[in-house]
């Protein structure tokens, strides 16, 4: 088994997949719950946007950045623990959302998680990336939080 490298170049090529499958993932929870295909096209469309970054910052000719902090031992206790996996795999259980209050909560722990993430892998950028990396942070932010307060409004049948 070959140790994994956590640097730079495996959390943007990691984020970049994230964002597209995120992306396809509220497409297609637009399609199941049409009622709400304008909010899930509207986070679909700024996963779009956090791609473009990242396949921008990918294309950039950088030195490595030496580690800061316990970044990478941080990303390695997500990846150990199953939490990378999940992020991965999040988009692949629609067929096994039955309401919408699930489809959101889902969705809302996919943005936490990807928000963590984001977060421990400040760590390994320099500061120019570092600023674009805090911004998507920033919007998976919103995300969440709009995502678990519609979650919880689903949950009170308040949607």
């Amino acid at each position: 088994m070959t140790e994994k490298k956590y640097d730079r170049q495996y959390i943007l090529n990691l984020s970049l997949e994230l964002e597209n499958l995120t992306r396809e993932f509220y497409l297609a929870l637009g399609q199941k719950f049409p009622e709400y295909t304008a909010l899930f096209n509207k986070l679909a469309n700024d996963e779009e946007i956090h791609a473009r970054k990242y396949a921008k910052l990918l294309e950039k000719d950088v030195e490595e950045v030496s580690p800061q902090g316990s970044a990478i031992c941080n990303i390695a206790i997500m990846d150990e623990n199953g939490l990378i996996n999940r992020m991965l795999q999040c988009t692949k259980s629609l067929s096994e959302i039955q309401s919408l209050e699930e489809a959101l909560t889902l969705a809302a722990e996919n943005e936490r998680n990807v928000e963590l993430l984001y977060y421990y892998s400040l760590g390994l950028v320099d500061d120019l990336d570092k600023d674009i990396v805090t911004n998507i942070m920033f919007a998976e932010h919103a995300h969440r939080l709009k995502l678990e307060d519609l979650a919880q409004k689903a949950k009170d049948r308040e949607l």
